[in-house]
């Protein structure tokens, strides 16, 4: 079995947040090869309202997380990739609810 997608998700994010995010995302799928991220910015009205930073939960779903068992491993990679937006404040938080290979993703969403 093989998963035959390759997309990035954008939920509760205004549009002005839209051009930002993807290229911010553009950096994970390039730095980790994924085939699916998802991203909800849980903090999009706040963030517009008071020049907050984006307050973000994401899923992502890469090869790359193969042979890597431990989910703070992978974790601890997404956070490498946008250390940067993480320390600037771009990103104030920063929740993964899922590092997931291909078929850990398949079997979470067969269900």
């Amino acid at each position: 079995n093989s998963i035959q997608f390759h997309s990035i998700q954008f939920k509760n994010i205004p549009f002005k947040n839209i051009q930002f995010k993807s290229i911010q995302f553009q950096q994970i799928q390039s730095a980790l090869e994924t085939t699916f991220i998802e991203c909800i910015d849980t903090a999009a009205a706040a963030a517009a309202s008071c020049g907050g930073g984006a307050k973000l939960e994401l899923i992502v779903v890469s090869d790359q997380f193969r042979g890597m068992p431990s989910p703070l491993k992978r974790h601890r990679l997404i956070n490498q990739v946008i250390d940067t937006e993480l320390k600037d404040g771009t990103v104030h938080a920063l929740t993964i609810k899922g590092a997931w290979t291909p078929e850990q993703y398949e079997t979470r969403t067969s269900k």
